[in-house]
């Protein structure tokens, strides 16, 4: 058998006879058509049997591929709300530890009266900043407790 019409010719005429695959039938083609024909030679309780198997592997099968994907999905929501939170705390903190700073050498500059007014100023934006921030994290930590509740 030398070409790969030489090869099928042999099998189609041989297939019914053959209990082994010869050596110069290992090509990959051959291998799917040998298995499909040991399906075919089962008696209908060994069909039976291996369907029953093939239908559990498949159920088995999409059960693992869809609990990866909703793992998947669900990491990059919750790893979307971390960041979200993580960067608004972070952007916060900084916000104010700036802000202490520029209040004070403008203290300085002009005077300890404008300084307490401004003080005061800054103190009301950055808690009025921080109960934004606050609800706004509590708006996400809600809706990511509602999306996880909901699968």
């Amino acid at each position: 058998m030398e070409t790969i019409y030489d090869k099928w010719l042999y099998v189609l005429k041989h297939l019914p006879t053959l209990t082994e695959r010869p050596a110069a039938l290992q090509e990959r083609v051959f291998k799917r058509l040998f298995e499909a024909a040991e399906i075919a030679r089962f008696t209908s309780e060994e069909k039976g049997l291996y369907e029953a198997s093939l239908k559990s592997y498949r159920d088995l099968k999409n059960v693992i591929d869809t609990a990866f994907d909703e793992g998947k999905i669900e990491g990059m929501i919750e790893g979307e709300a971390k960041g979200k939170i993580e960067g608004m705390i972070e952007g916060e903190a900084k916000g104010k530890i700036e802000g202490k700073i520029e209040g004070k050498i403008e203290g300085k500059i002009e005077g300890k009266i404008e300084g307490k007014i401004e003080g005061k100023i800054e103190g009301k934006i950055e808690g009025k900043i921080e109960g934004k921030i606050e609800g706004k994290i509590e708006i996400a930590l809600n809706l990511i407790k509602k999306a996880y509740l909901l699968n």
